[in-house]
């Protein structure tokens, strides 16, 4: 068994599928009513930001759970795991954009910069060829390489 009932995973992958199956294969009464009708709140919290950071991190968690069950444990599913891992970031930046910023306020890192800092958190197990120590190494010497050109 892959997951297992009463996991972190299964009921949001489970509400993600169904949610899935309505939009592709609609039914009479599904959906938004309409412009100039009033707005479905239970379809619109399906769509709000924290719902969708859920359907992120839980995916990418199923994504490097079955990565490595299908290719071994030294192939990592990078965007996957780092969704997984980062989905602390990806809760709060969920949470902080739920409501709009200030007009003129600092400007938020990206998505992506605040999930790609847990890269270095991913487990290297001391295997020079393993997926994830290639690409820690390949960030390692694009850093030394951006110090050097800006040191010119």
């Amino acid at each position: 068994m892959l997951f297992w009932e009463g996991d972190e995973v299964t009921p949001k992958l489970t509400n993600l599928f169904e949610l899935r199956h309505q939009l592709v294969h609609p039914k009479p009464g599904f959906g938004s009513p309409g412009m100039l009708a009033p707005s479905d709140l239970e379809m619109d919290e399906q769509f709000a930001m924290p719902a969708l950071a859920g359907y992120l991190v839980y995916v990418g968690g199923a994504a490097e759970v079955l990565v490595r069950r299908a290719y071994g444990y030294d192939h990592i599913d990078i965007p996957g795991s780092m969704l997984w891992r980062g989905r602390k970031a990806l809760f709060e930046y969920a949470d902080r954009q739920a409501v709009l910023p200030a007009p003129h306020g600092p400007d938020e890192r990206t998505l992506w910069q605040l999930v790609g800092e847990r890269i270095d958190e991913l487990p290297t197990l001391g295997i020079p060829e393993l997926s994830v120590n290639r690409l820690i190494e390949a960030k390692r010497a694009r850093r030394a390489a951006d110090r050097q050109v800006g040191s010119q």
